[in-house]
């Protein structure tokens, strides 16, 4: 049976999400952020190598179909980190090494972002791990599932180190956090992982995991409990919050969220469904595929005609500019430094009164006390 080490915290908390059942339908969410954590890790990978001469991030941005100012945000926060704290922790650094342990019956696998080996007094290896993604999430079970591949690693090279260190690096959130290991207390991990998988009751375990299962939208347990939740705020008799403590308001906004997310899912497949077979009939009314009309003015093609019919004023009425798309240009033909250069034009705008803040509140999950931006 094979486990990711990305894979390592919803299987402690639910090991039957790791054992497929014979007929059982699983499923997958491409995500676009995934898209842009890869482009940030390859990024990082040649920064630390010192292949920065053959960086460039505008080609990578590209080439993964990402933001490139989001991007540089990223590899930015990667770079101060590796730069002020993290490089005289990493004596020997290597990247993107793949790793791999028998753990009984289980084969776990995964890659270190970088790994370091400092044998100078007595061994210890450091291990890192740049996180991309916008919410933290608890991955405890992830970084000891890093941490004992490394030790496995050390071991087969005949190195039985001190401890292991893994740094996490939240990318977006500008933290590092820090988790040291002994061997013994990896040992007893992996033992403790098997154990949970191969002794597995039958029961499924719901929780913030879920929404990273292959099995949720067949699973019964995580089913059961959305129609639950459903039914609270639904029913002949809704409860609403009013009633509610603040834990289990926060609870049930995290649930909501990942109906919201099934429900865009489902919706998608009817889609789908409407593709496949055709127009589906129920007496009267029908789900059917209908055109959405859109039309599109090339600003380059359309300019020398709207300038004879409108004054410059109502051009500027009908004509929108996007940041982005002013951004990518000017960082296109700089002469020197694009950053500096996409700066000066924007304070330029700003000076000429051209640019207008504006904000507006929404509701944010994020860590407590934190000041959102």
């Amino acid at each position: 049976m094979h486990i990711r080490a990305s894979q390592a915290d919803r299987v402690a908390s639910c090991p039957g999400s790791i054992i497929h059942v014979t007929g059982e339908v699983l499923s997958s969410r491409d995500l676009g952020a995934s898209h842009l954590g890869t482009a940030a890790h390859e990024a990082l990978a040649a920064f630390v190598m010192g292949d920065t001469p053959n960086l460039d991030l505008d080609e990578i941005a590209e080439r993964y179909d990402v933001d490139r100012e989001e991007l540089g945000q990223l590899y930015g926060t990667g770079t101060y980190a590796w730069n002020s704290q993290l490089e005289q922790e990493f004596t020997a650094p290597e990247t993107e090494v793949a790793l791999e342990a028998k753990v009984g019956s289980l084969r776990l696998t995964g890659h270190a972002d970088v790994i370091s080996v400092d044998g100078s007094y007595r061994w210890a290896i450091e291990v890192l791990d740049w996180e991309s993604g916008r919410v933290r999430r608890g991955h405890r079970n992830q970084l000891r599932s890093y941490a004992y591949l490394a030790l496995v690693r050390a071991r087969k090279a005949d190195q039985e180190p001190e401890k292991i260190t893994v740094y996490t690096v939240w990318l977006r959130h500008r933290e590092i956090d820090v988790s040291t290991y002994t061997p013994k207390q990896l040992d007893q991990w992996a033992s403790d992982l098997a154990d949970r998988v191969t002794s597995w009751n039958g029961v499924y375990t719901t929780g913030d995991h879920c929404a990273f299962c292959p099995k949720k939208t067949t699973c019964l347990a995580k089913l059961n409990e959305e129609r639950a939740l459903v039914q609270a705020f639904t029913g002949p008799e809704a409860s609403g919050l009013s009633r509610l403590s603040p834990e289990s308001v926060y609870d049930t906004y995290r649930r909501v969220k990942e109906i919201e997310r099934a429900v865009k899912g489902a919706l998608a497949q009817f889609k789908e469904h409407v593709e496949s077979v055709g127009e589906v009939a129920s007496g009267d009314r029908a789900l059917v595929l209908a055109e959405r009309g859109r039309t599109t003015i090339d600003a380059r093609k359309a300019w020398p005609v709207l300038s004879e019919v409108l004054s410059q004023d109502e051009l500027a009425e009908a004509v929108s500019i996007s940041k982005t798309a002013i951004t990518k240009a000017v960082r296109a033909n700089a002469k020197g430094s694009k950053k500096a250069a996409v700066s000066d034009v924007l304070d330029q705008l700003e000076a000429a009164g051209a640019i207008t803040k504006s904000s507006s509140q929404y509701l944010k999950d994020g860590k407590r006390g934190v000041k959102s931006e």
